[in-house]
């Protein structure tokens, strides 16, 4: 599994440079579009899993990033066609995001049907590896953040070469892990367990016979009391990776180290994420979610205070302010990805499907809102939400921790 989602942002911060329309316009548009598509699709979210399979599901899914790299070839390709990058990108972009959400709940469901049946090939309890099944995960992910900025500066900067021939290797590299992920072994269906709680009748019922039942089913765990007081915690997770990699990204450290400075400070995101994703993975089965996710929340909240009352201008070179601050995103950001996923996996390892459909929907919805709301914000009235929302998180995971959590 590749890191396509932090691929497809920094081909958009790539392709940006090339239009001649207005690009932070466009740039916001496309990243919107992904991710509304992205959350709408995902209320639909368990149907291609449930009647192709997790497997199938991931390397179709999978396949149209390659496309959306192939649109971007296509408009660097023509720089000056405008109306060509519009309704090119965007219809490209709203694919993207139907084909994100069933890549993004098929992999989840996938490696939590794989780390339970580790967890019986060992006689432990089987939520026992979640932890650590999605923390090496996600470390491999995050690398993406440094061999693609890697890439790109190889591409563009030491050997000088085009945006359509950065463009091009983004497609080969595509395309080659869609063509990996056919040597991804089928796993058995996932199944009921009589021990657990939320195997309930109903659930039998629904598992899954219809689209209306798959659709009940869904709706079902939805309103379910963990879910609903994990909401925050989820919708945080989005509206932080729209953040990190827009509002941070053009008022830190573009203004103060200027555009050739973003992948250097990206290289130093992924590397904090692929080694905080991996610690907070496997302290998650050992100590449970609840420190980590309290450490996540208070890096996060020290971040967005270093940039409410620091004061950057044009070029002015604070290198260490930038990079504290970016240390302290990355490791709020992969830290919450890492173990919302853990908690879902634990709390619902017979319904995975529609347990990360509902996270990937109230994601998307974070980060959307985020791409299209947060412009008609002044930059510190942003970090007053962010701040707030923290606030609120805290409080609903404490809730749902004391009162909702049924996994020892």
């Amino acid at each position: 599994m590749r890191g396509t989602v932090s691929r497809m942002q920094m081909c958009v911060r790539r392709l940006s440079r090339a239009f001649t329309c207005p690009p932070a316009t466009l740039g916001s548009a496309i990243l919107g579009t992904v991710y509304l598509s992205f959350m709408f699709s995902a209320m639909a979210g368990p149907f291609l899993p449930h009647y192709f399979g997790e497997k199938l599901s991931m390397v179709g899914s999978s396949s149209f990033y390659g496309f959306f790299a192939l649109a971007n070839l296509i408009v660097a390709y023509n720089p000056t066609h405008v109306a060509l990058q519009w309704w090119l990108m965007i219809a490209s972009a709203a694919f993207l995001g139907v084909s994100a959400s069933f890549l993004w709940i098929s992999q989840a469901s996938y490696l939590t049907q794989l780390s339970v049946l580790y967890s019986k090939f060992l006689d432990i309890p089987k939520v026992s590896s979640v932890g650590f099944f999605n923390g090496l995960f996600y470390s491999i992910f995050k690398f993406s953040g440094i061999t693609g900025n890697l890439i790109s500066s190889i591409v563009l900067g030491y050997f000088t070469w085009s945006t359509t021939t950065l463009f091009a290797f983004y497609s080969l590299l595509s395309f080659s892990g869609t063509a990996l992920l056919c040597f991804v072994p089928t796993l058995p269906p996932a199944p009921l367990d009589d021990d657990d709680d939320d195997v309930t009748e109903a659930t039998r019922l629904l598992h899954p016979a219809t689209p209306l039942s798959t659709l009940r089913s869904l709706v079902t765990l939805a309103i379910d009391p963990r879910m609903l007081v994990l909401a925050p915690t989820m919708i945080l997770n989005g509206i932080q990776q729209a953040f990190l990699s827009g509002e941070f990204t053009s008022n830190f450290i573009r203004e103060s180290l200027g555009s050739a400075s973003i992948g250097y400070v990206f290289v130093l995101v992924g590397l904090v994420s692929v080694t905080s994703s991996f610690v907070f993975g496997k302290l998650a089965d050992r100590f449970g979610p609840l420190c980590g996710q309290l450490v996540c929340f208070s890096v996060l909240l020290a971040a967005y205070l270093l940039c409410y009352v620091a004061h950057v201008t044009k070029c002015d070179g604070h290198w260490s302010l930038v990079l504290v601050v970016a240390v302290l995103l990355s490791m709020g950001d992969c830290s919450s990805s890492t173990l919302v996923n853990v908690v879902l996996g634990q709390e619902f390892p017979s319904d995975t499907v529609n347990a990360f459909s509902v996270f990937r929907v109230y994601h998307a919805g974070g980060t959307s809102f985020s791409f299209f709301y947060f412009p008609s914000l002044s930059f510190h009235g942003r970090l007053v939400l962010l701040g707030v929302w923290i606030v609120l998180s805290v409080a609903s995971y404490m809730v749902y921790y004391t009162r909702f959590r049924r996994v020892q």
